[in-house]
């Protein structure tokens, strides 16, 4: 089936998720699992070439490795707040995955947890950086911090080769309204205004906004553009210039 939820039998109460349950299952979109399960287990939801949206249960503790590893659709996931540690390889390949939240009780992020091709917006909820593997995120992903926490962040000792090798950039959120963070040399004309992206540049012939997996979303060739979007990062072309930007 495309979409699966959970049923009720009888007086079956469902707690668990045991390993390769869901695995490599061709058809199913959408997983929606009953607040009962606390644990789901090694590569459970994992290699659905189809699947784009899994709703965890709230009460969710544990999660086990590669649980939803190369779900290539994927979009949506909210890792509940009773979660304090994320696994090895945990969404590793699950290169339609823009954007995730880490809960504030995560004291630990495994090895290419989210790594894939496509830069994401990573969201800390802790102010107390959690302890992280090597190569967790994608290449040139935007990292959010809690406001107050971005020297913690940027001295802490498990996350200096990330740092240092360029993999990442820790901003920290103010939680103000939409702002623009340029990640790569800058473009003249480019601004947010009231949620927009404002971008003027007379006499460009093309002018365009891409995913940076390469959709193009807006694109004018009249020397203006304005595009309202939501949080992520973006590719702004105008003429043979590029750059790279992080909505927030």
């Amino acid at each position: 089936p495309s979409s699966i939820s959970h049923r009720t039998y009888g007086a079956c109460v469902i707690i668990e998720i045991g390993d390769l349950v869901f695995l490599r299952d061709a058809k199913m979109e959408e997983l929606i699992l009953p607040n009962t399960i606390t644990k789901i287990g090694k590569s459970a939801i994992a290699y659905n070439p189809e699947l784009k949206k899994v709703v965890l249960p709230e009460y969710l503790e544990t999660i086990g490795e590669r649980a939803f590893e190369y779900n290539t659709k994927l979009e949506s996931l909210t890792l509940p707040e009773n979660i304090t540690s994320i696994p090895y390889e945990l969404c590793n390949g699950c290169s339609a995955l823009s954007e995730i939240t880490i809960p504030e009780g995560v004291t630990e992020i495994g090895y290419h947890a989210f790594f894939h091709q496509t830069p994401m917006v990573i969201r800390m909820k802790s102010p107390t950086p959690p302890t992280l593997d090597q190569q967790v995120f994608p290449t040139n992903s935007m990292i959010y911090v809690p406001k107050g926490s971005l020297e913690s962040y940027k001295t802490a000792a498990s996350w200096q080769y990330s740092i240092k090798t360029g993999k990442i950039t820790l901003v920290e959120d103010e939680k103000a309204t939409s702002s623009i963070i340029s990640t790569s040399p800058s473009i003249p004309h480019i601004s947010i205004k009231d949620g927009q992206i404002h971008i003027e540049a007379s006499g460009a012939t093309n002018i365009a906004i891409t995913s940076v997996s390469g959709i193009t979303l807006a694109s004018s060739s009249n020397g203006t553009l304005i595009k309202e979007l939501p949080a992520g990062l973006y590719i702004i072309t105008i003429d043979t210039q590029s750059q790279k930007i992080a909505v927030r």
